[in-house]
């Protein structure tokens, strides 16, 4: 084999492994694959949680904090600040508290959807995973995870997930 077949060769095979790296962290699938199980055997889950919408062209960061109650049959109940969602896993109804208003919406539940339903099962399709980091939140140690949606047209570009280690 000649130099540059070599070297050819070797960057293919250097790209390939790469490529595929960039897909899965064996770590983060490990520690995700234990939470989906954990989601998977219960008939309902409660999480607190917190998101952030950072947009620094708009000059727009905002955090919320709620919690989530989650059935096996897609049904769920989110709390955030002023408002709830509620779903019966076809329709979602949002009560905006302080209108006493209530807004009803179909839900969508393709696989692409990013809603409270699938939040424990999202990495399975569509997503590469990466352990980030172990932080403390609260007083607590987690384990940090970013889920890059694969699909770069999506309207946001990454999920982070902080999973407590003393329930994992």
């Amino acid at each position: 084999m000649t130099m540059k077949k070599l070297i050819s060769f070797t960057v293919l095979i250097l790209g390939t492994s790469l490529c595929l790296f960039a897909q899965t962290d064996i770590k983060a699938k490990m520690i995700l694959a234990d939470v989906s199980k954990k989601y998977r055997s219960f008939n309902s889950v409660k999480a607190d949680f917190s998101y952030t919408i950072d947009n620094p062209q708009a000059k727009v960061k905002d955090t919320q904090s709620g919690t989530l109650i989650l059935s096996k049959v897609n049904k769920y109940k989110v709390t955030l600040k002023g408002q709830e969602l509620i779903s019966d896993g076809k329709s979602q109804w949002t009560y905006l508290i302080a209108d006493k208003e209530v807004q009803l919406n179909y839900v969508d539940n393709s696989p692409n959807a990013l809603n409270p339903a699938n939040i424990f099962t999202i990495y399975e399709k569509g997503f590469k995973y990466l352990y980030v980091e172990d932080s403390t939140v609260n007083g607590r140690t987690c384990y940090v995870i970013d889920l890059i949606p694969l699909d770069e047209k999506r309207s946001f570009f990454k999920v982070r997930l902080q999973i407590d280690k003393s329930i994992n």
